[in-house]
């Protein structure tokens, strides 16, 4: 069966009942992306071109754009390793580098520039990366810059698969 990871809209500041309603959202989603008599919690082949399944487990490949924290577990601090132990393949930009989360008093760190967020997403292109991308996760954007690169991104690794799943937790400054 498959095992959806808690990541996907999951807000920078989530806690495990957040994390649990959008594990059930993102169930919710891939029923709805199956068709009738198959296996709901399965992905018909026109949705996922490059899934492959291990021990009955859908494995994916996820780009996640989203914040980075040294301190704490939001963001991609949150995503990566969970998907990764649940046997996706995971790439991760950072949209934000903080030391922690924003709500905490004395946060640092700055928005990543937008130019890096594309020249990043441009090289996993170069890599044949995005066009075996199944789904996308974005979350924390610093300033509208960067969700224009994020936007970029997510249409370059749709060119090569116009089935992409993009999960977007639009959350905006700090």
């Amino acid at each position: 069966a498959f095992r959806p990871g808690p990541w996907l809209g999951a807000s920078a500041y989530a806690g495990r009942h957040t994390v649990a309603k959008n594990m059930r959202r993102f169930k919710t989603l891939v029923r709805r992306k199956s068709t009738r008599g198959r296996n709901p919690h399965c992905l018909p082949n026109a949705f996922l071109t490059t899934t492959t399944y291990d021990n009955g487990i859908l494995q994916m490949n996820i780009f996640s754009l989203q914040s980075q924290v040294v301190y704490g577990h939001v963001g991609n601090s949150a995503a990566i390793f969970p998907l990764q132990r649940l046997g996706h393949e995971v790439w991760g930009i950072p949209t934000v580098l903080f030391s922690n989360h924003p709500k905490h008093e004395g946060f640092r760190g700055r928005v990543v520039d937008p130019a890096q967020i594309r020249d990043l997403a441009q090289g996993l292109d170069e890599q044949g990366c995005l066009r075996r991308c199944d789904a996308v996760l974005s979350g924390y954007l610093g300033n509208m810059e960067s969700g224009q690169a994020v936007q970029e991104a997510i249409r370059m690794a749709r060119t090569g698969n116009p089935g992409l799943i993009v999960c977007c937790d639009p959350v905006m400054g700090h």
